[in-house]
């Protein structure tokens, strides 16, 4: 599963730390790290959730990129930054949905996952990250019974 997440605003945040006054005001719990420039990101961004390592990939992207590929969706306005967030395992996907909402909250933007075609608010980005976190165990179980399966008929 890769699951790609971008938010789009008008400014880039000044740094991580200002990031984290964000994460913390909508769900603590996230921990960006100390010693990384906002402006350098690019690559796999080590993060700890509830005391857990994880992370998720993440750039600094030009916005008409998203813009341009996506030109049936309505973004409200054309948006000068864009921050890309790419997962591959359902604790990244939630911790990115975390980190894209309070970074979009902070920089006055929004999130677009255009695997669901959402643009959301900061606000409703928090809200299918809770949802994202009530079914991790459900999609675990799932994933666990197909490989089960694939297993089963491979050893017939």
């Amino acid at each position: 599963m890769s699951v790609d997440l971008y938010t789009l605003s008008d400014r880039r945040l000044v740094s991580v730390a200002e990031w984290q006054y964000a994460i913390d005001g909508e769900r603590p719990g996230l921990m960006l790290p100390t010693d990384t420039s906002i402006d350098e990101l690019g690559g796999f961004l080590p993060v700890r959730w509830n005391g857990r390592s994880t992370g998720f990939e993440c750039d600094h992207i030009p916005a008409y990129e998203v813009l341009k590929s996506r030109g049936d969706i309505d973004f409200g306005r054309k948006w000068a930054c864009a921050l890309a967030f790419y997962t591959r395992e359902f604790e990244e996907l939630l911790v990115a949905y975390i980190a894209a909402a309070a970074y979009a909250k902070a920089a006055g933007g929004l999130v677009f996952d255009p695997q669901q075609t959402l643009v959301m608010s900061p606000l409703q980005a928090i809200e299918m990250a809770g949802q994202i976190e009530r079914d991790i165990p459900k999609a675990k179980q799932a994933m666990q019974a197909i490989v089960r399966e694939r297993e089963r008929k491979r050893t017939r």
